[in-house]
């Protein structure tokens, strides 16, 4: 029997190749043989990890024509695409099954909330197709932002308590919960992040402030305004602590203690999550795990986009995490930051307490997510559904 061919399509950015390698260890190559169809920036990394990539350069500004040509000379038996807003057309094109990986804000019939938003390389997309009459053209006319990103199936990287399904969903048997879809440290070791350097100059920064609080504030890889205008203040506001070292990746002008402050761009996120007191993050679907997975008390900083906000107030509903909303005045939004800090430093605090009460139930309906998930099941069950 020949192997069944599967080829990963990302979203050209690093964030949304994550969730695709950790599905892809999930097979056994005696069984599949599988592709990625990567930007060229993320070739070095791929062969440095053993990903088997096409020559071909998928980006930004260039996706549908190396999707179509990937497609073509690779002829996989199934696409598998994270976030990739073209992959619908060249999937239909070519007559290929789809698995799409999406998130809350990419689901069909989802009430999201008032004040968020997609990303505007989305929104400019889908209202150019709005422009032209695909049906004429005998092409695909997608009636939603959501239906770009829908597949045959479509894995969702959460548990079903944060990332509830829409009530009035139709084929709500093609959504499958997997879990977090993340990577070890040494996983992510390359062009993606990290190096020996980095991690000994951490381990070093760690005995230095092992008698301190370790606070660790990430934006993630994208830059929102609604956090960054107030992240200096947040930050200095941590470093007032002495009792307390801060690990970021934003850059500010830091006059405290060096030993008690450490700057990267990108960051080790296992081993940071491993030793952090208390984490500050934006709520993408990586990061937000992260603080799951290690159960570490959390404030979720509004970036007003459309998954993470929504998030960010479920978590604060189950009594995970606070959220702090970015439309508040800078009086109310920095009263509330330091009060947040406070409490979830303070071990004797209720919110403490009920957090971790939270984020350990979280953390049994992760494990139990991953252990029902088997991603060659469903692999095989499109194929056959397909009849291909």
């Amino acid at each position: 029997m020949k192997n069944i061919k599967v080829l990963f399509i990302p979203h050209p950015m690093p964030s949304h190749l994550i969730p695709l390698i950790s599905l892809a260890k999930r097979l056994n190559k005696a069984e599949f043989s599988t592709a990625f169809l990567l930007p060229e920036e993320l070739h070095e990394y791929a062969r440095n990890n053993n990903l088997p990539i096409l020559n071909l350069h998928h980006s930004l500004e260039n996706k549908l024509m190396p999707e179509l040509t990937a497609i073509s000379d690779f002829d996989p038996d199934v696409v598998v695409d994270d976030h990739n807003y073209y992959t619908g057309f060249s999937t239909r094109i070519m007559n290929k099954p789809r698995i799409s990986i999406v998130r809350k804000g990419t689901i069909p019939s989802e009430s999201l909330t008032g004040n968020s938003r997609h990303s505007s390389g989305v929104v400019e997309y889908f209202d150019s197709l709005k422009k032209m009459d695909l049906t004429s053209l005998g092409l695909w006319n997608p009636a939603t932002i959501s239906d770009l990103f829908t597949g045959d199936v479509n894995i969702i990287p959460s548990v079903p308590s944060l990332d509830s399904l829409p009530v009035n969903l139709e084929n709500k048997e093609a959504y499958v919960y997997a879990g977090p879809l993340l990577l070890t440290d040494a996983e992510m070791a390359g062009s993606l992040s990290y190096s020996d350097e980095l991690i000994a100059a951490l381990h070093i920064f760690f005995e230095q402030n092992k008698d301190r609080k370790i606070i660790y504030f990430t934006k993630g890889i994208a830059d929102p305004p609604e956090i960054l205008k107030r992240a200096e203040y947040c930050i200095h506001s941590l470093l007032n602590n002495t009792s307390a070292a801060v690990i970021t990746n934003i850059i500010i002008q830091n006059d405290y203690d060096k030993n008690r402050f450490f700057y990267r761009s990108f960051l080790p996120m296992n081993l940071i999550c491993s030793k952090a007191n208390l984490m500050i993050h934006q709520c993408g679907s990586g990061t937000c795990n992260y603080q799951l997975m290690y159960e570490i008390p959390g404030i979720i900083l509004s970036s007003k986009c459309y998954d993470r906000d929504d998030i960010g107030i479920r978590l604060e509903k189950l009594g995970a995490a606070c959220f702090i909303l970015a439309d508040l005045s800078d009086e109310e939004y920095y009263q509330k930051f330091d009060q947040s800090v406070r409490q979830l430093l303070d071990h004797s605090s209720l919110i403490r307490h009920n957090q971790i009460r939270s984020l350990g139930e979280i953390k049994k309906e992760i494990l139990s997510t991953k252990d029902e998930f088997h991603f060659d099941e469903i692999i095989k069950g499109v194929i056959a559904h397909r009849g291909l």
